[in-house]
């Protein structure tokens, strides 16, 4: 089994666990708009499911796609929709946004698809 050990400078999201993909995009030099952007128009690149994570450092198992991030590539991954359902289960939710820059930040947008799971 072929692995990668991915150290991160910063805390990882609270919802990411072992079992989700990770996957990396490379990202430009220069900023647009104060960010940083994707190298032209491809899509995401699969590194493999994640085996264990370990402060900020994750490992994950690379032997299917031989995928290796380079340093400065932005990490990200998914849940695998068999396990975790995109909708919610239940009564009620609760939601907390949380903005951890200086500046100004606005949200356009927060949605949720509810159906109503009995009477």
């Amino acid at each position: 089994m072929a692995q990668i050990t991915i150290a991160l400078p910063s805390p990882l999201n609270v919802s990411v666990q072992a079992g989700d993909i990770a996957y990396y995009v490379q990202i430009s030099d220069t900023a647009v708009g104060g960010f940083q952007v994707n190298q032209g128009t491809s899509a995401p690149i699969e590194i493999g499911p994640i085996i264990s994570i370990s402060g900020s450092t994750i490992v994950c198992d690379n032997a299917s796609t031989n995928n290796e991030p380079s340093a400065g590539d932005f990490i990200l991954f998914g849940k695998d929709r068999s396990v975790n359902e995109a909708s919610l289960v239940g009564y009620f939710a609760e939601f907390e946004f949380k903005n951890d820059s200086k500046t100004k930040a606005e949200l356009f947008s927060a949605g949720c698809q509810i159906q109503e799971s009995s009477k």
